[in-house]
């Protein structure tokens, strides 16, 4: 996306309508135009749209909370996988831990 520094300029725009009758009619209105510098990057009888600064800078920001958020949810979802780790580390000793504690009391029923 190209950028380009611009302020928008006032132009008075005059019609003059002449009628059968030859009698002259001003229309006078004003223009809002965008002067370019001639290296700009547009072609001729190109689309181009419009934002205020403003606007722009509300995209941006929208943006970059966008891509903060998406950073944040994977850091949850790394928390969460290391979580489930932790959890499935823990069960696994206390599992082992109980299997132990089964033995220690078969081998002292034995040596009753």
């Amino acid at each position: 996306m190209d950028i380009i520094d611009s302020r928008v300029r006032k132009c008075n725009d005059i019609n003059i309508i002449i009628d059968k009758k030859m009698r002259e009619r001003r229309i006078e209105y004003d223009k809002y135009i965008i002067p370019l510098s001639e290296s700009n990057p547009f072609e001729s009888d190109e689309f181009v749209k419009i934002l205020r600064k403003s606007d722009f800078e509300k995209i941006g920001n929208m943006l970059k909370s966008k891509t903060e958020r998406e950073q944040l949810k994977k850091e949850i979802n790394d928390l969460t996988i290391l979580l489930e780790t932790q959890r499935n580390y823990i069960a696994s000793l206390e599992s082992s831990l109980n299997n132990e504690s089964k033995d220690k009391n078969k081998t002292i029923l034995f040596k009753d």
